[in-house]
């Protein structure tokens, strides 16, 4: 039997990567994204989560009052810019602090550890991994390898040449990816790209993007900042 989580996040693109890392990992059921303080309430006072992932900062109703207000007490995977916040999530039900931006390797993590908490009234689940291969059974290794490594950019022609301006945002630049029909699936660039932590390393420049690379390669290159040069 699943895990059954809800995301509460009012960031769209921090929203799409939680999104992105549950559908990687087997025993997690996703049942409902929402938004604010009060959707929140809405839905968890008509139906029970065994896990949330939550943004300690959401609007028109503050965590201590939303989690207060139910009549259940579900597991807590806290999330936030803000690391300041971390002692005070603790005061609940809290199985893990996570600090945006959020890194696969370390969702995976607190995601074991709430497999671990929540283990004894799942262990007699038939679809219940073992206790000595946990740490392992609950990436989707395939899905994630193909997101990963597998081919991203589809090209008409062997290479073509992309242009990052100054200023430019990992939106910005994942939009204009899709908008030259460089790459097609953006949730999953854009998946990758926070894994690899392109936002804090986006440089102008023109850049030549081969057929068939991955979003790994493709990030690997944009986020070097070698560009080539404008021929004069």
């Amino acid at each position: 039997m699943p895990i059954e989580c809800v995301i509460i996040e009012d960031e769209p693109l921090a929203a799409d990567v939680l999104k992105g890392y549950i559908n990687e990992i087997t025993g997690l059921e996703l049942k409902a994204t929402l938004t604010t303080g009060i959707e929140a309430y809405q839905y968890l006072s008509a139906n029970k989560a065994d896990l949330l992932l939550l943004d300690i900062e959401m609007p028109k109703l503050q965590v201590n009052e939303l989690l207060n207000s139910l009549a259940y007490a579900p597991y807590i995977i806290f999330t936030t810019a803000y690391s300041q916040y971390a002692l005070e999530s603790f005061e609940h039900n809290t199985i893990d602090y996570l600090t945006k931006p959020i890194a696969f390797p370390r969702f995976l993590k607190a995601v074991n550890k709430a497999f671990r908490f929540m283990g004894n009234h799942l262990e007699n689940q038939a679809d219940w991994p073992k206790e000595e291969s946990r740490e392992f059974l609950f990436l989707k290794f395939n899905h994630y390898y193909q997101k990963v490594y597998g081919p991203s950019v589809t090209l008409k022609q062997d290479s073509v040449y992309f242009h990052i301006p100054t200023g430019a945002t990992l939106s910005t630049v994942k939009d204009a990816l899709h908008a030259q029909q460089i790459v097609e699936d953006t949730a999953s660039f854009a998946w990758v790209a926070r894994w690899m932590n392109y936002q804090s390393h986006i440089y102008p420049g023109r850049y030549r993007i081969k057929d068939d690379m991955s979003n790994r390669a493709l990030i690997g290159l944009l986020r070097s900042g070698k560009d080539v040069p404008v021929s004069l």
